[in-house]
């Protein structure tokens, strides 16, 4: 299954998407031929971090080749070094880990650490806020798909929605429709028209879904 980081190497240069996680979408994104007469043109490798840490140095990260069959022109030690310098360029885009951030409108990012995003919109997509980790809006279409530890997710807004939370994280909603999920003891402050108008735990909230009065 294809995870962060997927990268796809050619013969010269290492591809990855800001979008997807998928090679087949890489692949299709940057027009690679795949496939060739005399094999595949193209290797298809991840560098994910252990246990999915990932504070943990990029030089712990680990490399895998994700095709059976690889090309001619494939050789381990300077492939791998290829696919990591280009998982250099993606982390540097796609992950925050500590500072502040000021915007994310597009692509798909992991916010942890102590860091500070300023606000999340249009079709962005927040995989995973962890830690002290701090989201200061979401809005439009985007998502957060999972909030933990003690993160915070301070404003959610028009069709935007928070898809999973745990651990003690807090999310400040203007409708709870936005939050789909609650566990352990995270926290939704409720707001309507900016004002606080119930602060509801996880069982309440959960309670009050399966009978359909949180929408």
């Amino acid at each position: 299954m294809c995870q962060f980081a997927s990268l796809v190497l050619t013969k010269d240069k290492c591809f990855w998407s800001k979008v997807h996680d998928s090679h087949t979408e890489i692949v299709k994104e940057h027009g690679l031929s795949e496939d060739g007469a005399r094999g595949p043109n193209v290797l298809k490798v991840e560098i994910v971090p252990p246990d999915g840490d990932f504070t943990r140095p990029m030089a712990e990260w680990a490399f895998r080749v994700d095709q059976d069959i690889t090309p001619d022109w494939w050789e381990p030690v300077e492939g791998e070094r290829r696919a990591r310098e280009g998982l250099v360029d993606l982390h540097a885009y796609a992950v925050h880990m500590a500072g502040e951030t000021n915007g994310i409108s597009e692509g798909r990012h992991y916010v942890g650490g102590s860091a500070t995003v300023s606000g999340v919109w249009g079709s962005a997509t927040v995989r995973d806020v962890w830690g002290s980790a701090t989201v200061l809006g979401v809005w439009g279409s985007a998502t957060v798909r999972g909030v933990r530890g003690s993160a915070t997710v301070r404003d959610v807004r028009g069709s935007a929605t928070v898809t999973d939370m745990a651990g003690e994280s807090i999310a400040v909603a203007y409708r709870k429709g936005a939050i789909k999920k609650m566990a352990d003891q995270a926290v939704l402050v409720e707001r309507i028209d900016g004002e606080p108008v119930r602060t509801w735990t996880a069982e309440q909230f959960n309670a009050a879904q399966a009978e359909g009065g949180t929408t």
